[in-house]
């Protein structure tokens, strides 16, 4: 036998509030504003203030573009050529099969001038080169040199 069911009470049921992402998308245009605020105020700040990122107060040093040939004498073959400053470092550059050299040199210091060559015995160094000193100047500065 079957015994009735009691009728379904009518339980309560909250109100349905409508859902929205109203709050999340005021909070997210809120940050996008400070942001951009910050990062014009930042980048301002960094651009105003009379150099660059990473700069140095100290003067930088103006190179000028050493170029010329090394005359070696008949049946040498010309290896490299080197300047040397005191303060400024040793500078070096191959010798082309053309006997030329090119490189990039700080200016205004007096190097002295070693060449390098192959010789019978493999890498020999020119008794004296000439000029032996030199001091370039410029953007630009031809110098040719004798072993």
């Amino acid at each position: 036998m079957t015994q009735p069911q009691p009728a379904p009470s009518p339980s309560y049921q909250p109100p349905v509030q409508p859902h929205s992402h109203e709050k999340y998308l005021l909070a997210i245009i809120a940050v996008g504003i400070i942001s951009l605020i910050l990062g014009l105020v930042g980048g301002y700040g960094l651009g105003s203030n009379g150099g660059t990122l990473g700069s140095s107060s100290q003067p930088q040093p103006n190179f000028t573009w050493l170029h010329g040939t090394v005359d070696y004498g008949s049946g040498v073959t010309g290896k490299s050529i080197l300047f040397d400053a005191q303060g400024a470092g040793t500078y070096s550059s191959s010798v082309f099969v053309d006997n030329t050299y090119q490189l990039y040199i700080p200016s205004g210091k007096t190097y002295t001038v070693t060449i390098y060559y192959l010789g019978a015995s493999g890498t020999e160094q020119c008794p004296t080169a000439r000029p032996s000193l030199i001091t370039p100047t410029g953007s630009s500065d031809t110098e040719n040199f004798f072993c």
